[in-house]
């Protein structure tokens, strides 16, 4: 049975800033990102430990093509997405950012 799959807001806004960013520098290619961000959430739905763990309970799963992680931690029968963050950034900068988005 498929998790279920919900993106945080702070993750909506990532994802339409990226969206935007590949938009604008080639026409079409924030749909191939969508496409690719989609099929990451269908693979979440089915195997939600398929991330390896990045900090307590927030696993990482790598969307490679895009240098982008998809950082997300499982609670029940739900996958809650709380950041789409450019891998490319100092990792101090990373868990700063994680760690403002956990739930509470």
């Amino acid at each position: 049975m498929k998790h279920e799959v919900v993106l945080l807001r702070s993750a909506e806004d990532d994802i339409f800033f990226h969206f935007t960013q590949y938009e604008d520098q080639s026409e079409g290619r924030g749909f191939r990102f969508d496409a690719d961000l989609e099929a990451a959430k269908d693979l979440l739905a089915d195997f939600p430990q398929i991330g390896s763990r990045f900090l307590g309970e927030v696993r990482k799963y790598l969307l490679l093509r895009w240098n982008l992680g998809v950082f997300y931690h499982v609670v029940g029968r739900r996958v809650i997405i709380s950041a789409v963050l450019d891998l490319r950034q100092d990792p101090g900068r990373l868990l700063q950012i994680l760690r403002s988005r956990q739930p509470i």
